[in-house]
């Protein structure tokens, strides 16, 4: 390769770092994992009882209870979401919209499930919440874990302990 071909290529190669690090992009924050599964110190029959008044203080009302000896599944049926209000109502907070801002309103359900776990007398909690906004069609959103971690922090409360494992 001859001289001038190389520096040619040096100034090519410079000029193109030069705009690729001086290129600004936006990204949406990255999201950590979440974890919608807690441990708690308490017997499975209380920490079900306590798991459907924390959904109910949602403002949800329970869709299918369903109770066996070793678990317990609720599932809400949909609770309302608004764009003002309390952060766990409002779909901007709940939930990733990304650059679509033109939702009109949007509703979740949880499924929440408890078992025992090997230890005896704690118990494991397992959230899900399916999250949906309106632009003419209901669509899925991704969920920020708000109504996660109040649920967590609620039955918390309500059971007068804190998860062992989050």
């Amino acid at each position: 390769m001859s001289r001038r071909r190389r520096s040619t290529l040096a100034a090519l190669l410079g000029s193109l770092t030069l705009q690729l690090a001086c290129q600004v992009t936006w990204r949406e924050p990255e999201v950590k994992p979440l974890n919608p599964v807690a441990i708690f110190p308490a017997v499975l029959e209380r920490t079900c009882t306590q798991l459907a008044d924390a959904l109910q203080l949602l403002g949800g009302t329970l869709d299918t209870e369903t109770i066996v000896q070793e678990s317990c599944l609720f599932e809400t049926a949909a609770i309302t979401l608004t764009n003002t209000g309390d952060p766990v109502n409002r779909l901007d907070e709940v939930a990733y919209l990304g650059n679509q801002n033109s939702f009109s309103r949007g509703r979740y359900y949880v499924t929440a499930s408890a078992r025992p776990t090997t230890v005896e007398g704690n118990t494991r909690v397992r959230l899900t919440t399916r999250i949906e906004g309106y632009d003419g069609d209901f669509r899925l959103l991704r969920s920020r874990g708000l109504i996660e971690r109040t649920i967590i922090e609620q039955l918390g409360e309500l059971l007068g302990v804190r998860p062992i494992e989050e």
